[in-house]
């Protein structure tokens, strides 16, 4: 239920044949706790399945949370900052922008470096 007000709130989760997009495309929002804005983003909880949307459709912004779920069983705990160090490494990013909605201080830092120094972005 939406806070207080009485409605049913619907989120998407990312899947393949569920995508909410504009004229300009697809807003992503990796978080694996908070729920989007509103239903106008599709809501991804894992470094691979936002890896998988960027490769298959059109993002036009990206929201981005640094602390992404439990470790794995390798005791690695994934992050937003493995996302942005791959969208730099292949050069695929947002058509638009990245947002760093995280708590995560040294996190959003890092993040934003990685973004600041190799997103075509105006610096």
């Amino acid at each position: 239920m939406g806070a207080g007000t009485g409605k049913t709130r619907r989120v998407k989760f990312f899947a393949p044949h569920i995508h909410e997009t504009s004229s300009q495309g697809v807003k992503l929002w990796l978080d694996d706790i908070r729920t989007p804005p509103d239903e106008t983003w599709t809501w991804v909880k894992t470094v691979a399945d936002a890896k998988a949307l960027m490769k298959k459709e059109q993002v036009s912004i990206a929201s981005l949370d640094h602390d992404l779920g439990i470790p794995n069983e390798d005791e690695l705990k994934e992050t937003g900052y493995w996302f942005v160090l791959w969208m730099a490494e292949y050069n695929i990013w947002p058509s638009e922008k990245v947002m760093i909605h995280s708590g995560n201080v040294v996190g959003v830092t890092r993040m934003r470096g990685v973004v600041m120094r190799y997103g075509p972005y105006d610096k």
